[in-house]
């Protein structure tokens, strides 16, 4: 079901015909997304060359409820982008997803 939901999001983001920004497809697909698909979404975004804005997903209701559920590491790593820093991450990462190198990167 992940590699499905992974698949889904990869097509949608590289491949939408809609106008604008990489951002606005990741904001028009968290709309919609429910279960697997937001923490699958997450990392997408967090992988995203391009996009370094975070807060506008942080609003969303069906990904702010992540941060009381048993998946809130990743909303906490999402708040991380949007508002934090790699020492951050250094200070904090047992309540973090584990970083690839380009997010790490895109954090510095």
């Amino acid at each position: 079901l992940v590699s499905s939901v992974y698949n889904f999001i990869t097509m949608v983001v590289d491949k939408s015909p809609l106008s604008g920004t990489a951002l606005e497809q990741f904001v028009i697909l968290a709309k919609t997304v429910k279960g697997a698909a937001r923490t699958e979404l997450i990392k997408q975004v967090l992988e995203a060359p391009g996009v370094y804005v975070f807060g506008e997903l942080l609003d969303m209701p069906n990904i702010s409820e992540l941060a009381s559920t048993s998946e809130k590491k990743y909303f906490n790593t999402l708040e991380l982008f949007a508002y934090g820093t790699y020492k951050d991450y250094l200070a904090n990462n047992n309540n973090l997803l584990d970083l690839t190198p380009a997010q790490k990167k895109k954090l510095q």
